[in-house]
């Protein structure tokens, strides 16, 4: 997704400062979060990674030459968003709002939070719930962190902008 595309490339360039990143990806893509039971739930896919993900150890490493090409940063694969799949670490960025419910209650050795927001997803009432959880927020523009502050009246909210590779995207002929 267009989303992870954005966290990688933040994560490559801490990399390349000399940070030690690791990204994770959830197997089953938030299901844990939901309320109703894992053996209800109707996506089979999700049910199989997250078994498979499970019988391999727990932390899995992604194995795709493409992704590992364009974003040299080691991506696992957990069961689920629990703390005792998470590595400790200095900080840990959420990538998406449900995820803040997992991460706002995780132990001071999994890092300190941030939520890196790329979108502005305050229409529904569950999201103002968790903008309000104990997790740094991140906006990619300004004017994206103005109209989170005008929704919901948070104040303190970074802004990091999104980055241009100019040896993909220049202005030739301009």
């Amino acid at each position: 997704s267009a989303t992870g595309m954005v966290l990688l490339r933040h994560a490559e360039e801490l990399q390349r400062r000399g940070h030690r990143v690791v990204c994770v990806v959830p197997a089953d893509r938030g299901d844990s979060l939901k309320s109703t039971s894992f053996v209800t739930r109707p996506n089979i896919s999700y049910k199989a990674r997250k078994l498979h993900n499970i019988l391999r150890g727990g932390m899995v490493p992604v194995r795709c030459p493409w992704l590992q090409a364009a974003y040299p940063v080691p991506i696992l694969e957990v069961p689920d968003l629990s703390p005792r799949h998470i590595p400790d670490g200095d900080a840990l960025i959420a990538g998406s709002a449900w995820m803040l419910e997992a991460v706002a209650g995780y132990p001071p050795a999994k890092g300190r939070l941030f939520y890196l927001i790329q979108a502005y997803e305050l229409e529904a009432e569950v999201n103002r719930r968790r903008y309000m959880l104990p997790v740094r927020l991140i906006a990619v523009s300004s004017s994206l962190r103005d109209r989170i502050t005008r929704t919901v009246g948070i104040r303190d909210i970074a802004v990091v902008n999104n980055g241009v590779d100019l040896d993909l995207f220049t202005p030739d002929g301009r």
